[in-house]
């Protein structure tokens, strides 16, 4: 295997991580990669690390930019990638060693669109929660979408721990200005995608930092940008007739308007969209057949009180 992989790193302000992030990539078993570092106006030591970095590794090049967001960081290492397969690694997050051997073994034999694989959410030294993929499988678009659906976890949506086929960015960037942009990204790669490779295990470790995105309250910003790729799923999978998913993307929807509507700021645009995320919820037709989601989701419009007490005594049990 000679084929060069793209694996795109942003980097805002995480001189604590970036070298160790930066390590583990380098000592990947499949050398046949360039690391593009894109240093996204990071106002500490980490575009000066990174420079160092590069010096010691020719596969490393490094981009400097004024501060534009993690979209438009990734779509600068987009334009600028060699390969013929792309990979996002977070700046403060490291990779397994054997993870694009095994990544890129998977999707030449499946001749999938993109591969991806399990990970560790992990919180510091004593807190690891492993969220990993059981066995190998190639799935179609569809068979994708349920496995978010069915299994959860974060693997499936996040743009990190995948292997990707360049050709899908053709003509699909991350959109800028928006937070939630991994889910955007998907809505825009799936339609294109015919085959998806899931490779057993697990190779990435996502970091759960205190402050990050991804560990901290949501915004009004964040909420509307949760609320606006869900919709634009759920219209997705309305037209293609996938009415599981369709049903189980309403019951998310309708999860994340009945958690934070008390504390969002009741804007035109989001009281436009609940009203119509409620009305589709009133025609029967889009109803799931899954007892579950349909109790849920029931609980969730009728009786919400009931719905956050039971899930408040789940949290507690561990269930």
């Amino acid at each position: 295997m000679k084929e060069l992989i793209s694996v795109i790193v942003p980097v805002y302000n995480i001189e604590k991580y970036i070298k160790k992030c930066v390590k583990s990539i380098e000592r990947q078993t499949y050398e046949n990669i360039e690391i593009i570092l894109v240093d996204d106006g990071s106002t500490d030591k980490s575009g000066i690390i990174c420079d160092e970095l590069a010096k010691s590794d020719k596969r490393i090049r490094v981009y400097h930019q004024q501060n534009k967001g993690l979209s438009e960081a990734r779509n600068k290492g987009i334009k600028e990638a060699k390969g013929e397969f792309l990979s996002f690694v977070d700046g403060d997050d490291v990779v397994f060693s054997k993870m694009y051997e095994k990544m890129l073994e998977t999707l030449l034999i499946s001749d999938a669109d993109f591969a991806v694989t399990g990970v560790v959410k992990y919180y510091g030294k004593d807190k690891k929660e492993f969220d990993p993929i059981t066995k190998f499988e190639v799935v179609d678009e569809k068979g994708y979408w349920r496995s978010i659906r069915i299994e959860k976890g974060i693997k499936y949506n996040v743009s990190c721990a995948k292997l990707y086929k360049k050709e899908l960015f053709n003509d699909v960037e991350f959109l800028p200005g928006r937070v939630h942009e991994d889910e955007f990204l998907l809505n825009e790669i799936m339609p294109k995608v015919d085959k998806v490779a899931k490779v057993k295990g697990v190779y990435y470790v996502y970091r759960m930092r205190e402050g990050s995105i991804t560990n901290t309250k949501k915004t009004v910003k964040e909420i509307m940008c949760s609320l606006m790729a869900l919709w634009d799923r759920y219209m997705y999978f309305k037209n293609m007739r996938y009415k599981e998913d369709q049903a189980y993307t309403l019951m998310c929807l309708i999860h994340i308007i009945r958690f934070n509507d008390e504390n969002i700021e009741k804007t035109l645009d989001y009281e436009i969209l609940k009203r119509r995320i409620f009305m589709e919820y009133k025609n029967k037709k889009n109803r799931s057949k899954d007892i579950l989601v349909r109790v849920k989701t029931y609980l969730l419009v009728k009786h919400f009180k009931i719905f956050s007490i039971l899930k408040r005594w789940r949290n507690i049990l561990g269930a």
